[in-house]
């Protein structure tokens, strides 16, 4: 084969080699784009129902290896309320697919920076804490394991105090059921848990809890 063709054929295999990645990673940007825009509506819209609160997501940003979601800018606010009731900067989640493949779903990490909330009590004793909603109330249930959770420079606002809120936690679990007509039974256990006081001292120690809540408490 005369120089010349062999140069036009390896010069049109590279084209084609090119065209090829270039289809390949906007077809990946495509998927991500689309997966990312369905999860940030699933969250707000999930979130909203269960906390009646209207809630929104600046962007939510995924990464498949290792399996990550970060949520950005994520907003709830009661409805006619100027400021946000609670706000936090980024929740990222980090998974490992050998986790995932099979319930009890398990989390390698969770960390949320810079989260508020702002809570006012009334001299009744009422309080702006969203009224958790549990649903239809089947007698299914769930369970979650995270390995390590971490809050980093988070604040709660009680009036005009500022109480910082910075922990972390390993071994979470959590674990729900159905408990009847619009009601959810909870038990959550946690260990190696660091929490810093405002005083600035930490607390070391566990946790472990168990509730019934219903629609409307």
């Amino acid at each position: 084969m005369a120089p010349r063709k062999r140069r036009q054929r390896s010069v049109v295999l590279w084209a084609v080699l090119v065209a090829l990645a270039a289809l390949a990673g906007t077809a990946v940007w495509v998927v991500r784009f689309a997966a990312a825009s369905y999860v940030r509506q699933r969250v707000e819209k999930e979130l909203a129902q269960r906390l009646d609160l209207e809630v929104s997501i600046e962007a939510v940003e995924l990464g498949w290896f290792p399996p990550e979601v970060r949520i950005l800018g994520l907003r709830a606010v009661e409805p006619g309320a100027e400021e946000p009731l609670f706000e936090v900067d980024s929740v990222i989640l980090e998974a490992r697919w050998s986790e995932l493949s099979n319930p009890p779903w398990r989390l390698h990490a969770v960390r949320a920076e810079r989260p508020r909330l702002r809570v006012e009590i009334a001299e009744d004793g009422s309080h702006n804490l969203p009224r958790l909603s549990a649903g239809t109330g089947g007698r299914g249930g769930g369970g979650l394991a995270i390995g390590a959770v971490e809050i980093v420079d988070g604040a709660v606002f009680l009036g005009e105090r500022r109480v910082p809120v910075d922990l972390a936690l390993r071994d979470l679990r959590v674990h729900a059921a159905g408990a009847g007509a619009g009601a959810f039974a909870g038990e959550l256990e946690a260990s190696d848990v660091a929490i810093v006081l405002p005083t600035g001292a930490t607390y070391f120690g566990s946790v472990a809890a168990r509730g019934t809540w219903r629609d409307g408490q």
